[in-house]
């Protein structure tokens, strides 16, 4: 504590020698006394030195005021700060288990530290659907999606598609990735329940560690 009292008063007399010794202020007023030939009041001189040393102690507190402002954004900048966008959803059911598939296609933009990415999970609320909590399953190479009457192939996932593949290693400051994930949702859940009737709203969910590196 006493010594953040003496780095302040040393400040202060810094910042009150400089304005003493130079600046517009003090140039003014010896432009003035050579104008009226004559040295003003000592009670002028007074009050201007009070004024002085006021403005000292405020630009004592803005140096310190400063350093609190860069250690606070330095601070965020190590922290990871992830920005999620939902570019696409898909849904399917398989023919064999009529289990649901949700597909989402998900961009991440790091607005902060590097940052490790992992442990999604998928949340759906509506009123008929209610899932907490549900852990993606990897999407297998190759892995195809047809159309339920014409049976033609609509979409096929490769590995570099997978989301998990695209956030490993760490997603480095200012960087931005997109990716697949895919989960399979519980038994008795239908694909007709996600019509936009059903008004499903789903949130992805991630954890995030720091690089330790």
């Amino acid at each position: 504590m006493w010594q953040a009292f003496v780095d302040w008063f040393i400040a202060v007399i810094s910042h009150w020698g400089v304005l003493v010794t130079g600046g517009i202020v003090t140039a003014l007023l010896n432009a003035i006394e050579h104008k009226r030939e004559k040295p003003l009041s000592w009670n002028f001189h007074r009050w201007v030195l009070l004024l002085f040393v006021l403005a000292a102690c405020f630009l004592a507190w803005n140096d310190e005021h400063q350093k609190v402002i860069e250690s606070t954004k330095q601070i965020e900048n190590d922290k990871p700060k992830l920005v999620l966008i939902a570019l696409q959803m898909m849904s399917a059911c398989a023919e064999e288990t009529n289990i649901v598939y949700v597909f989402f296609n998900v961009g991440v933009k790091n607005l902060g530290a590097p940052t490790e990415i992992h442990g999604w999970q998928l949340n759906i609320k509506s009123d008929s659907i209610n899932v907490d909590r549900l852990n993606p399953v990897q999407i297998p190479d190759g892995f195809t999606l047809k159309d339920g009457n014409t049976h033609k192939i609509f979409a096929k996932f490769h590995r570099n598609n997978r989301l998990e593949e695209n956030t490993f290693p760490p997603l480095q400051h200012n960087s931005f990735v997109g990716g697949w994930l895919m989960f399979n949702l519980p038994p008795g859940i239908s694909l007709n329940q996600f019509t936009p009737r059903s008004t499903v709203i789903g949130t992805l969910a991630d954890r995030f560690v720091r690089n330790p590196s």
